[in-house]
C-alpha cells in the first residue's frame, strides 16, 4: 500500500513538473519594406464618331456633301492616329523608366 502511495506521489510530482515547463519558442521577426512599383496602363482612347457615318440618306445623294464628309473623316482619323501614337510613345518611355527603376529596387532589395 505504501508503495502505491509513493508511486502516485512521484507520478504526480513528475506530471506537475512537466506542465510547469514553458514550451514557448522565441522568434525574431525582421520586417523588410520593399517599394511597390506600379507601371500605369495607357489611357483608354475612344474612337471618334466619323462625320461620314452621320450623313443622312438625303445628304448621301449629294456628292459635294459626301466629299466634304470624307475629307473631314480623314482629318478626324488622322488626328486620332496622332493621339494614339503620342500615347504609345509616352507609354514606351514610362515602361523603360519603370524597368530601370525596377532593376535598381531589385538590386537593393534582393529576393530572400
Amino acid at each position: 500500500m505504501a508503495n502505491k502511495i509513493v508511486t502516485v506521489l512521484l507520478l504526480g510530482i513528475f506530471m506537475t513538473g512537466c506542465s510547469t515547463m514553458n514550451g514557448a519558442v522565441k522568434t525574431d521577426v525582421k520586417y523588410v519594406y520593399k517599394p511597390l512599383l506600379v507601371c500605369p496602363a495607357p489611357p483608354a482612347m475612344e474612337k471618334p464618331l466619323l462625320l461620314i457615318d452621320q450623313l443622312s440618306e438625303e445628304d448621301k445623294k449629294d456628292p459635294g456633301k459626301v466629299a466634304q464628309a470624307y475629307k473631314a473623316s480623314v482629318k478626324q482619323l488622322t488626328n486620332y492616329l496622332n493621339d494614339l501614337e503620342l500615347v504609345v510613345k509616352q507609354y514606351d518611355a514610362t515602361s523603360k523608366q519603370y524597368e530601370e527603376l525596377k532593376k535598381i529596387v531589385d538590386e537593393q532589395y534582393p529576393q530572400q
